[in-house]
C-alpha cells in the first residue's frame, strides 16, 4: 500500500475527539498563541501557536500526550489513551490524499 500525501494549502483545524466523537474544533490558521480548555475533558489544557497545537498539561499519570510535540500536518494525532481522547488535524475538504495505490 502506497499512499501519497498532498501539499495542502487550505484551511487547517484541529479536531479534539473524545471517544471518536468531535467535542471541538480549532481553526489553527491563526498566528496569534492561546491556551483553552475544554468542558467534556477535566484536567487537561491544549496549547495553539502559530497553526500548530499540542497538549500543554494533562493530569493523567503517563503525560505521553503533554510530551508529544505540537502537530500541524494534515492527518497528525495527539493521542492520551487514558482520556479516551485525540486530536486530529483536518482540512476543509479533507482532500488528505492525492492516490492510494495498492
Amino acid at each position: 500500500l502506497c499512499l501519497m500525501k498532498n501539499n495542502y494549502s487550505g484551511e487547517k483545524y484541529a479536531q479534539i475527539r473524545i471517544d471518536g466523537e468531535t467535542v471541538k474544533t480549532v481553526e489553527l490558521s491563526d498566528s496569534k498563541a492561546y491556551c483553552f480548555t475544554v468542558d467534556e475533558l477535566d484536567g487537561v489544557e491544549f496549547e495553539v501557536e502559530n497553526g500548530k497545537i499540542r497538549v500543554k498539561s494533562s493530569d493523567c499519570k503517563d503525560k505521553i500526550c503533554v510530551n508529544t510535540r505540537f502537530i500541524k500536518n494534515i492527518n497528525e494525532t495527539v493521542i492520551c489513551l487514558p482520556k479516551k481522547m485525540y486530536i486530529i488535524i483536518t482540512g476543509e475538504d479533507d482532500a488528505d490524499f492525492d492516490a492510494v495505490v495498492g
